[in-house]
């Protein structure tokens, strides 16, 4: 779904305005957001791992604002 809102933004399809949106934060307000839809505690642990691996991610490769995330990070953080 990621990839295919990618596109859609590259294409024109949606537009969006240019944020300072800090990673970090992003993440933060992601796993608030799970977490109040009361999932389950295994979800819960689950999300946890996954933001924070995307979290190293981007912290290893310089990312520091969303908007400087890119198809191609995406493709290099799910290998």
């Amino acid at each position: 779904m990621a990839i295919e809102i990618q596109q859609e933004l590259e294409s024109g399809v949606q537009c969006t305005l240019e944020t300072n949106t800090v990673i970090e934060d992003l993440v933060a307000a992601y796993f608030q957001a799970i977490k109040a839809k009361g999932v389950a505690p295994k979800t819960e642990s689950k999300y946890r791992a996954d933001l924070e691996k995307l979290r190293n991610y981007c912290n290893t490769t310089n990312i520091a604002l969303a908007r400087r995330f890119s198809e191609d990070d995406l493709y290099r953080y799910r290998q």
